[in-house]
């Protein structure tokens, strides 16, 4: 019985790594600005139906889902007197948070081997304000993009 449950728990591991390949953003926040990584748009379905291009672009271009990688050294804090806030962090780095689509400066990097012209070889990376930042989410593997 053991065994089946690590083989589930790789899976999920897999799969996250595949949703959040590491790659280094060669950025880090200042002040209260938090930097995410993007989730990765899948390319095919759990049952293995392989996406068309458009779909993949759609799925990137809804999501809202990313990984907290480093907090700015004020995030969470008091802009004036620097002092953390009395609740604490709302985030951490490892947390999967929902964001608008619309808010924080965007960039990305290749995903190391590949060529990284498609959206589905690049990884796309936020820096955004901590007040932005909507929800925590439990499992960043079961929310899905609107198409």
């Amino acid at each position: 019985m053991t065994h089946i449950t690590n083989l589930k728990i790789s899976s999920v591991d897999d799969k996250l790594s595949a949703a959040f390949p590491v790659v280094n953003p060669g950025e880090r926040p200042l002040g209260s600005l938090v930097l995410l990584q993007v989730k990765q748009a899948m390319t095919k379905t759990e049952g293995g139906i392989v996406l068309t291009k458009n779909d993949i672009e759609t799925e990137f271009d809804n999501t809202q889902v990313a990984k907290v990688l480093q907090l700015g050294k004020i995030a969470y804090c008091n802009r004036e007197t620097m002092v953390p806030w009395p609740e604490g962090a709302w985030v951490k780095v490892g947390d999967y948070v929902r964001i608008s689509q619309h808010n924080g400066k965007r960039w990305t990097k290749p995903i190391p081997g590949t060529r990284g012209n498609s959206v589905e070889e690049r990884v796309t990376f936020v820096l955004i304000d901590d007040l932005h930042i909507a929800s925590i989410i439990d499992d960043p593997l079961t929310v899905k993009a609107f198409f």
